[in-house]
């Protein structure tokens, strides 16, 4: 066999036909050969790779290459059950939690990128500016609650790193990297932040007379809260558990989710009804753990995931010094 110069041009590929076509169908006539086919779409030709001079995969030398990126790579928990318990309606459940994040991110993120395979979630980002950092942490906030509100818990992790994305191939160290903390270090269900991250992000951070913090980028001031970033029991910093979850923030607070310095602040009457749906919607949250914590008893892998959820859940909201009488609401 003749040695191939692994330098050489790459010639293009011929197509391999493992079956032959005859058409029109054979009759009692024969086979007539000059005839154009026109060939049922199962047996069309595609445009796979190496495909036309339109093909989406005909990018010019210089535009393939890495770029600096933040990529999450997140394994969505208890998807066999959910497949099991929901079977055909299985898709749309799943179709219809990412498109509301996709509905939301078309027009807030533009810049961030998600996709789903099976039980993998990836989102990453297309340069590695500072503000995709939070963008980015954002975005999976919103997956996470929304596959909260349907029972589901994720495991994942957040790395910075190069990454080559073109239409369906990808090419990057930093999915790599993501990929080894979530399953090699994550065990449980948390969003890691790779190391050095969380001083990336907050390097810049400025803070107002009330103590909200901006992140000022090309002239526009973003709210972006440094409290996300949570050192948890193996001192790896992670995406606080909760704080997208609705009703966190306003019981943590007692303001509006969406307060910033100078806004004016609802009546004590309408502030009391927000914090008690607040309370209402964590002590649901709470109680789900709970519940999934009691069906895993015999399975001790799964019970203790759901265990760690409850303790940080009740951690997190004491040591955020919500009044007794208000944490007893949640906790009982």
């Amino acid at each position: 066999m003749d040695n191939i110069d692994p330098a050489s041009e790459v010639s293009p590929l011929s197509p391999v036909h493992l079956c032959h076509i005859l058409t029109p169908e054979p009759s009692n006539q024969g086979v007539c050969m000059n005839q154009v086919p026109t060939l049922p779409e199962e047996l069309q030709h595609g445009d796979f790779l190496a495909g036309s001079m339109n093909s989406p995969y005909n990018l010019p030398t210089e535009q393939i290459g890495y770029q600096e990126v933040y990529f999450a790579f997140i394994d969505v928990l208890g998807y066999r059950s959910l497949l099991m318990k929901h079977r055909d309606e299985a898709p749309r459940i799943i179709f219809q939690i990412m498109r509301q994040v996709h509905d939301f991110c078309s027009t807030t993120y533009k810049q961030i990128r998600m996709k789903i395979l099976s039980d993998s979630i990836l989102v990453w980002s297309e340069n590695s500016s500072v503000v995709h950092i939070w963008s980015v942490l954002n975005v999976i906030e919103l997956i996470r609650n929304q596959f909260l509100k349907n029972g589901l818990f994720l495991r994942g992790a957040v790395a910075k790193g190069k990454s080559f994305v073109h239409q369906d191939i990808i090419v990057s160290p930093a999915l790599s990297r993501a990929y080894e903390l979530e399953s090699k270090i994550c065990k449980v269900p948390r969003i890691l932040i790779d190391d050095g991250l969380q001083k990336l992000a907050c390097a810049d951070l400025r803070r107002d007379p009330g103590g909200a913090e901006f992140l000022f980028w090309k002239g526009v001031a973003l709210i972006c809260n440094s409290w996300i970033f949570k050192r948890d029991f193996d001192d790896r910093v992670i995406l606080h558990p909760f704080s997208g979850l609705e009703g966190y923030t306003v019981v943590q607070t007692g303001k509006p989710s969406s307060y910033v310095h100078g806004d004016k602040i609802p009546d004590t009457e309408t502030m009391a009804k927000m914090r008690a749906e607040g309370i209402g919607s964590l002590n649901a949250f709470r109680g789900q753990i709970i519940q999934n914590m009691e069906k895993s008893r015999n399975n001790i892998e799964v019970y203790e995931k759901f265990r760690y959820l409850a303790q940080k859940f009740d951690e997190v909201l004491s040591e955020r010094a919500i009044p007794p009488s208000e944490l007893q609401k949640i906790l009982d």
